[in-house]
């Protein structure tokens, strides 16, 4: 039986970009009322858009809430995001930046009115925030 060298291991997988963009927070935050701006930094995608979902923290559901709006100077911030119902004040509550197409964003833009519950986001989740607790507050709505 010959002896030798053991062949060489495998190639390494390529490694995957997360998709653009590659640096995304949420501005820290403890408590949100019923109806708030979001804010945070970040970079636009080269391609497609960012939008924000929200959830119960005991939940699995997301609800589709409001596009992401990049500044120039890598601030973004998101208006109006409605965190859930009246009654929810002392709830926590969790969010998700996701890359969409531009497509998938613009079906989504039409949606009005009601809730948009999801079991799965339709992108690529960029950055969830940290637990927030609803205020009892109704906001800027």
């Amino acid at each position: 039986m010959p002896t030798g060298p053991p062949p060489p291991p495998p190639p390494s997988p390529t490694p995957t970009r997360s998709p653009s963009p590659v640096a995304f927070t949420f501005d820290a935050r403890s408590t949100v009322d019923q109806c708030d701006n979001l804010a945070g930094h970040g970079d636009a995608p080269k391609t497609g858009r960012v939008l924000i979902f929200v959830r119960y923290q005991r939940d699995t559901v997301w609800f589709y809430e409001q596009p992401v709006i990049f500044g120039p100077d890598h601030t973004w911030t998101s208006s109006r995001v409605v965190t859930g119902g009246d009654d929810d004040g002392g709830t926590e509550f969790r969010y998700a930046a996701v890359a969409v197409s531009d497509q998938t964003a613009d079906t989504l833009s039409k949606i009005t009115g009601s809730p948009y519950p999801t079991a799965s986001l339709p992108g690529t989740i960029i950055r969830q925030s940290e637990a927030v607790v609803r205020t009892r507050d109704k906001g800027i709505c």
